[in-house]
């Protein structure tokens, strides 16, 4: 395949032998827009000497070399400008790049045997606490904020119902936005998990209050958990842009709902999560949708292919399965065929698995009008394979779909109208070219 253009923040497109071509669409941003076309993110930060930063993406971060420093994200995304600014109150720690150049790791910020890591993603900055040495009490972690005047903060129900922030007021599960221009930049629901990976994430409460005429932010991992967990213990917090794709949990299948759903818009190692029934019983659909295609009018749809990247803890011997892989149609109907593979447990490593293919539809006739749909996508259902099975979970990273086409065939009609009377000479000399 041949990359031949960038058509949007989600779209990637390919040419193919024999005129045909290949759209992959992600639910996250691949892309970002530098004087009027696409290019693809690049999140490798670059040492300034004082900080780090980047500006191939849709916000800049500025990450500076101690703990106890002002951490920027400037949400240039779709127009805005607008900044916020946080400043752990943490040690004064320098801090150490690594991953790939794209996390600044604090050790010990916030005392012996807890650090903080900071992660540039494609549109988020990750702020996680890493606490490494077990702990029987509850613990607290504050940090100042500074946000544009002009910007107004919203609580965001998990169902998403606006109210307005009440300081001091625990917001567990929720997320804050805070909105200006055409869209907001968002705090995303704070959570906290530990080292066994078959025990799900735990929403966390967090709260903003004042101290000494300063707006601060503290989240607070709770006793109970920290008693029973397995070390290091994580939590996040993240600042974020709104993605151009959509997550959901639809409840029209099973009956245990998906967490964190958003987490699987990118490869990026943070995972939507369910814990699956036993059978017959399924989980809810996991929704993915508004994928961004920019078919061509006219186009035949040759085929489509869904890539899920998942795995679950402790495999291959432990049972979670495909029960259900289906195509969101252009009305927001379930497609009839199922590509799941109901017959293979889930891998135990992040491995993407194949549904459909390149001259797969589905069971259906496409318009390239049904998949430029805003409500076009796929939806994904687990289970338990066998019903004397403890339930594990399930973790996907990130799902996929390309779409292979073929596009009209242009025609070229030439016309020779020759003049009456009109002689063409002939010169032997004259060289053309």
């Amino acid at each position: 395949m041949k990359l031949i253009d960038r058509p949007n923040y989600q779209t990637i497109k390919y040419e193919l032998p024999e005129n045909k071509f290949a759209m992959v669409s992600h639910l996250g941003a691949v892309n970002y827009k530098k004087d009027g076309k696409f290019e693809p993110i690049d999140m490798t930060l670059v040492d300034h000497g004082t900080h780090w930063s980047t500006v191939k993406a849709l916000y800049f971060p500025t990450i500076p070399k101690y703990a106890d420093e002002w951490f920027e994200f400037r949400n240039v995304f779709e127009g805005n400008d607008h900044t916020i600014r946080v400043r752990p109150v943490a040690a004064h720690i320098l801090g150490v790049l690594g991953g790939e150049d794209k996390v600044v790791t604090y050790a010990n910020a916030f005392g012996e045997g807890i650090d903080l890591e900071v992660h540039v993603l494609s549109s988020r900055l990750l702020r996680r606490v890493v606490i490494r040495t077990p702990r029987t009490e509850e613990i607290s972690f504050d940090f100042e904020m500074e946000v544009d005047g002009k910007l107004r903060y919203e609580s965001v129900a998990r169902e998403g119902a606006k109210k307005p922030i009440t300081l001091k007021a625990d917001l567990k599960g929720e997320r804050v936005e805070f909105e200006e221009g055409r869209t907001p930049t968002i705090i995303y629901p704070m959570r906290a998990w530990d080292s066994k990976e078959a025990n799900p994430p735990e929403f966390i409460p967090f709260k903003f209050f004042v101290d000494r005429e300063r707006l601060h932010f503290r989240k607070t991992v709770g006793r109970e958990f920290l008693r029973k967990a397995v070390y290091p213990v994580y939590t996040d917090d993240d600042t974020g842009v709104t993605s151009p794709g959509t997550m959901a949990d639809d409840d029209t299948v099973g009956t245990v709902a998906w967490a964190n759903p958003d987490n699987a818009k990118l490869s990026n190692n943070t995972y939507a999560t369910v814990t699956p029934p036993y059978d017959p019983d399924t989980s809810h659909y996991l929704k993915a949708t508004n994928f961004g295609f920019s078919i061509p009018a006219g186009a035949t749809i040759d085929g489509i292919l869904v890539e899920i990247e998942k795995k679950i803890y402790g495999a291959p011997w432990d049972p979670v399965r495909d029960r259900e892989v289906k195509i969101v149609k252009s009305d927001g109907s379930i497609g009839a065929t199922n590509r799941a593979d109901t017959g293979t447990n889930w891998p135990g490593t992040d491995t993407y698995i194949s549904h459909g293919g390149a001259a797969d539809l589905w069971g259906e006739a496409w318009s390239p009008a049904d998949i430029n749909d805003s409500d076009f996508g796929v939806v994904l259902a687990v289970g338990i394979a066998f019903e004397f099975d403890l339930p594990d979970t399930a973790f996907v990273d990130h799902i996929r779909i390309t779409v292979y086409y073929t596009p009209v065939e242009k025609k070229h009609t030439f016309r020779l109208d020759p003049r009456p009377h009109t002689r063409m000479r002939f010169h032997p000399n004259l060289k053309l070219g």
